[in-house]
This record gives C-alpha cells, structure tokens and sequence, in this order.
C-alpha cells in the first residue's frame, strides 16, 4: 500500500494516512526506519492515549473505535497546517470529504481469502452456506 500511495503521490494525488502511535511503531517495526521515506510530512497530530492501549504487542486495534472523535480534528488540523492552499489533503473519508466539500477518491484492498470468497459467493448462497442463520 505504501508503495501505490508513493507512486500516485508523484502522479499528483494527495495521500494521508492517519496511524496511531501504535501502528506507527508497527509498520517501523515490520518495515524498518525507511517505510515512510519519500512522502511529505505534515506536522504530526498528537497521538490517542487510547490508541496505545493493548495487552497483545502484536495484537490488531478496532481503529473505528479509535478514530471517530479524533479523525474530524486531525482533518481540521492538516487543513489548517496545510493553510488551506492547494496542498490540502484531498480526502480523508468520504462523510469527512462531503462535510469539509473535498473532492474525495477511496480505494480498498482485499485479502485473498476475501476475493476467493466473493467470487464464490453465489455458489455458497446456493448451497445453503450463506447467509448464516
């Protein structure tokens, strides 16, 4: 993912990725020091004191819950850093884009497992596997 984001940032796309401190220290961790290496830097937003806690140091975070009271003022925050020029990030997420009037692009990865299954997916609603009951 970083790597498209790069190579559609040199293409002229605005590209932010909002991390918890603790993905930060993650993706450092599993990438090494030069993962972000390429990419401006807007200064950093303070970091969620819940976004850190977990008992699992390799553990996954429920980021939704992390993020939404804190993604409407990071937004506001790279806007206003940004000084509303037109390097302004050009969206974040699309009810964030909508209400600040940004244009707004999203892309979505899936896991293999996952286009495996929506490509299977009619055969298991005829076989009776899906929906669960």
């Amino acid at each position: 993912m970083l790597k498209l984001a790069k190579l559609l940032h040199h293409s002229g796309f605005y590209i932010t990725f909002v991390l918890t401190e603790y993905n930060h220290r993650r993706l450092l961790k599993s990438r090494g020091p030069a993962a972000l290496d390429g990419l401006p830097r807007l200064p950093p937003s303070p970091p969620s004191p819940t976004a850190c806690r977990t008992s699992d140091a390799d553990a996954t975070q429920d980021i939704p819950s992390l993020c939404g009271r804190h993604l409407h003022h990071l937004l506001g925050a790279l806007l206003r850093a940004a000084g509303g020029a037109e390097t302004a990030p050009a969206g974040m997420c699309r009810r964030r884009a909508e209400r600040f009037g940004l244009p707004e692009v999203l892309f979505w990865t899936t896991s293999a497992c996952g286009l495996l299954a929506y490509m299977q997916y009619r055969r298991l609603v005829d076989e009776g596997f899906t929906p669960l009951q």
